[in-house]
């Protein structure tokens, strides 16, 4: 049940209230964290961001979960695969979530192979506002949001009052388009997520001149 559930609720706030009815919150709980610890889910912690370590600022009652696959995900969530790739418009509720942990998965599994990767995200900690970037990334010294789209449209709110709340010279957006960029925006396909997290990857070329 709590496997199942980390699936339908990915890319959003996990609420052990949402799992089922059947058990307690303290099972669910435990259950997650045995999940965790056999690497089918990972946690993605809330954080402040206001400086580094990211890990220093988050908040471990507000996270997310992804599921160690998106194949996977996609077969629990009762997807039609051969419908998925042969059709490319086609139009799912949750394709966002499905672009967010494929971009999770790939951030992780291009980090140091001997330490458990950590991955953070951020939202506004305001009741009248719903603003929430996906992840939030440390290059160096640098703090750097990175912003998921499913496909090649969609505003930038969050990410333009993330960088201006916190002064940031760079973002990410992973969509569908080209590399480019947007004043100090970096457009970066989704899939070419994992470069973001190589030490080789340099922010500085993207830097719009002047």
């Amino acid at each position: 049940e709590t496997l199942q559930s980390a699936v339908f609720q990915s890319g959003a706030k996990f609420k052990y209230s949402k799992v089922s009815d059947t058990g307690t919150h303290e099972s669910y709980k435990r259950s997650l964290e045995l999940l965790s610890m056999a690497g089918l889910v990972h946690k993605v912690y809330h954080t402040a961001a206001g400086g580094i370590p990211l890990g220093a600022q988050i908040n471990q009652r507000h996270f997310k979960v992804i599921p160690l696959d998106v194949g996977l995900k996609q077969r629990m969530l009762g997807l039609d695969l051969a419908e998925l790739v042969s059709i490319p418009t086609i139009d799912l509720i949750n394709k966002g979530s499905l672009a967010e942990t494929f971009v999770g998965l790939e951030m992780i599994a291009s980090q140091v192979p001997h330490i458990k990767a950590q991955l953070y995200y951020w939202h506004r900690e305001a009741r009248s506002s719903n603003a929430e970037l996906d992840f939030v990334i440390q290059k160096s010294s640098l703090i750097v949001p990175v912003e998921v789209k499913s496909g090649k449209r969609g505003s930038m709110q969050s990410l333009a009052l993330f960088m201006k709340s916190h002064s940031s010279e760079f973002g990410v957006r992973l969509s569908l388009e080209n590399i480019g960029k947007y004043n100090n925006v970096c457009i970066i396909p989704v899939y070419m997520a994992g470069t973001i997290i190589s030490p080789d990857f340099a922010f500085i070329s993207m830097k719009p001149s002047r």
